[in-house]
């Protein structure tokens, strides 16, 4: 859909679509997170820590798991 609203129809076409981007956004972004905090759990940080790593882990992914929630509820809406 563009941006040439003409009718209810092409409001309701623009928002659904806007939803169904949203959902999928929502699964890679959550998927993409599981992965990336795995891996950073894997490798030590500069003082060779794996406590360090962990925390590193969770600080790094947490805001890709906002964006994930954010595209979750864009979904919903």
């Amino acid at each position: 859909p563009g941006s040439d609203f003409l009718s209810n129809e092409d409001i309701r076409a623009f928002c659904e679509d806007g939803r169904k981007k949203a959902r999928k956004r929502a699964v890679e972004r959550a998927l993409d997170a599981e992965m990336l905090e795995g891996r950073l759990r894997n490798s030590p940080d500069t003082s060779g820590s794996m406590g360090g790593a962990r925390a590193r882990a969770r600080r790094v992914t947490r805001h890709l798991r906002r964006v994930a929630q954010a595209e979750k509820l864009i979904a919903k809406s």
